[in-house]
């Protein structure tokens, strides 16, 4: 019977778990039992991975991957029209994969990948608030003023309540013509029709909220088109800027001091 008691006995090394390079990682783990005499049950070999005998919650279970996002992708599992991130991981062959959250289109960098439903909330749920920071580059004058108006928090179109405070540091000051050429094809080509002395501001933003192109839309509020977004963190896990866009490595955010 599967709920008997296993004999405590393995001088012939008859109870062994196999695991991966990482003894910390487990792959799968076997129990055999022998014949012990022909009036006891015969126990055969057994897999026990992701039974009672293993927590399914234990972080040794689940994958957590650190993606540097590349313009033009999606995020999602399947689209008809572009390519998706999940693209990149097809080669694990892990049908429980999915997104920490979500970056539009034209927004870069960090992107985490996890099959761990509870970390994945956790890092996405509002009621966590987990703060993440991007670098922007918007076509517009963003003065101080409209700095401090978007950090105590506005009304965006359509939603009734304000956003939470954010943190905004500004750069430095340019013009478009100088920059026209460090753009991505697809928005020089939305840009253009723009005059060559249109001011460009870059900088640096911190929310702790995760709503529909919000940043874009705040930035829209005060007069200011994003033209580059760029998530460089969330919470405590910093993007790898070692990490080529469209390159992806395997982090460990339960290990101490370990990078990530």
């Amino acid at each position: 019977m599967l709920g008997a008691k296993a004999p405590n006995n393995d001088a012939n090394g008859l109870f062994r778990a196999t695991h991966s390079h990482n003894p910390t990682r487990y792959s799968h783990i076997m129990v055999l039992t022998p014949h012990f005499s022909a009036t006891l049950p015969v126990i055969h070999l057994l897999s026990l991975l992701d039974s009672k005998c293993i927590d399914s919650r234990s972080t040794n279970m689940f994958h957590y991957y650190m993606f540097n996002k590349p313009f033009g992708c999606v995020t999602a599992r399947r689209d008809t029209l572009y390519p998706t991130v999940m693209d990149y991981f097809s080669e694990l062959h892990n049908d429980h994969l999915n997104p920490v959250g979500r970056l539009d289109r034209e927004t870069t960098g960090l992107l985490l990948i996890t099959d761990d439903g509870n970390w994945n909330q956790q890092l996405t749920h509002p009621a966590y608030h987990k703060k993440k920071t991007y670098l922007f580059t918007v076509l517009g004058d963003l003065t101080e003023d409209r700095r401090q108006f978007l950090e105590n928090g506005i009304l965006l179109k359509g939603s009734p309540v304000p956003t939470s405070p954010a943190k905004i540091t500004l750069f430095k000051k340019d013009t478009l013509a100088n920059i026209l050429d460090t753009l991505h094809p697809e928005v020089q080509n939305a840009v253009r029709t723009n005059l060559p002395s249109h001011p460009v501001t870059y900088g640096e933003i911190t929310i702790s909220e995760g709503r529909k192109r919000q940043i874009r839309r705040m930035m829209k509020a005060v007069h200011c088109c994003v033209i580059e977004l760029k998530r460089i963190s969330i919470d405590d896990i910093h993007l790898d800027e070692s990490l080529a866009p469209g390159k992806w490595k395997e982090i460990f955010p339960f290990e101490k001091n370990s990078p990530v």
